[in-house]
């Protein structure tokens, strides 16, 4: 970019994830000159990028393998040019490449030098990340923008591209893993369940997770209109039915206490829920599988009533 506030500023960027590529993406939107060095090797830090990750946007790249005393050498005198450095590495390896902060301002004192670490340089907290992040998943139950493929989030019986419907397969066979539950197994101080048909009620729970001081995490039923066949406009409709019939039930763990928000009433079975969308219409001849899936919906909810009483018995009484 050629205008902007900061137009005429040169930032360094040593290529990491996160904050770091966030922070200097914003630097550029504001008419820097971002440089970012990457690395070698293939993947999020590839720099044939640009048109994959958003936060390489409006940046110029060179790739460098840091561990090379020329690359390093390239890095310095870049760094002799530029206004601002930007890294995000684990503590120490900045200064194991030689490119920490004494070797930077040896070469450019009158350069910022910033830091992208969760719990400073040194201390018995530096080795450990210290992301204060709010996390949605938009649960559609498959690789939906890919081609419908099943994933660990298909429910049982489920049709998809690569559990699909014969005369050996009823669709995908054993029940989905439950993202929600293994957040709560990592102790994720804010853990929230919401659906697309319940605005009111996602908001209050984005405030809270916003709000919530360490990670948070927010799982979001979203129906997918092809994956799931259904209408264009029955989206709204089926996350409903979803909820009402216990498949996804509406709760939030605030560190460690359990409040479910809402309880249908009457509880609608799943095989309504199930019947509504053309994944699961081969069921129809398998009433063994839809009878299984209802026990399993059934045994969760169990077992959500049970956390809330002992967590939270003041909401029981």
């Amino acid at each position: 970019m050629s205008a902007g506030p900061l137009a005429g500023i040169t930032v360094i960027e040593l290529a990491g994830i996160g904050p770091g590529p966030f922070a200097t993406m914003m630097l550029a939107e504001m008419g820097a000159e971002v440089i970012r060095i990457d690395r070698p090797s293939p993947g999020v830090f590839f720099a044939d990028r640009e048109n994959a990750d958003l936060l390489n946007r409006g940046k110029k790249s060179i790739v460098l393998n840091l561990k090379e005393p020329e690359a390093v050498e390239i890095t310095l005198d870049l760094i002799s040019k530029a206004d601002i450095v930007i890294e995000g590495y684990r503590p120490g390896v900045a200064e194991r490449l030689g490119l920490g902060p004494e070797q930077a301002l040896a070469r450019n004192p009158k350069v910022v030098y910033g830091r992208m670490t969760g719990w400073g340089q040194s201390g018995p907290m530096s080795s450990l990340a210290g992301h204060d992040l709010t996390y949605i998943c938009y649960d559609n139950g498959a690789y939906m923008n890919t081609g419908v493929q099943r994933s660990s989030a298909t429910p049982l019986g489920a049709a998809t591209t690569t559990t699909p419907v014969g005369s050996e397969s009823y669709g995908r066979k054993g029940n989905r893993k439950d993202l929600t539950k293994i957040m709560l197994a990592h102790n994720v101080g804010y853990v929230a369940q919401a659906s697309i048909h319940d605005v009111g009620d996602l908001f209050r729970k984005m405030k809270k997770a916003v709000d919530h001081d360490g990670p948070s995490f927010i799982n979001l039923l979203s129906p997918c209109i092809p994956g799931w066949k259904i209408d264009s406009d029955m989206g709204i409709a089926s996350a409903r039915l979803g909820v009402d019939c216990n498949f996804w039930p509406l709760f939030e763990v605030e560190q460690g206490k359990f409040t479910i928000n809402y309880r249908p009433a009457p509880v609608k079975p799943v095989a309504e829920w199930v019947f509504s969308q053309g994944r699961f219409k081969h069921l129809k001849k398998h009433p063994e599988v839809v009878a299984a899936f209802q026990t399993e919906v059934d045994k969760q909810w169990a077992w959500l009533e049970m956390e809330e009483a002992r967590t939270n018995p003041a909401r029981r009484s």
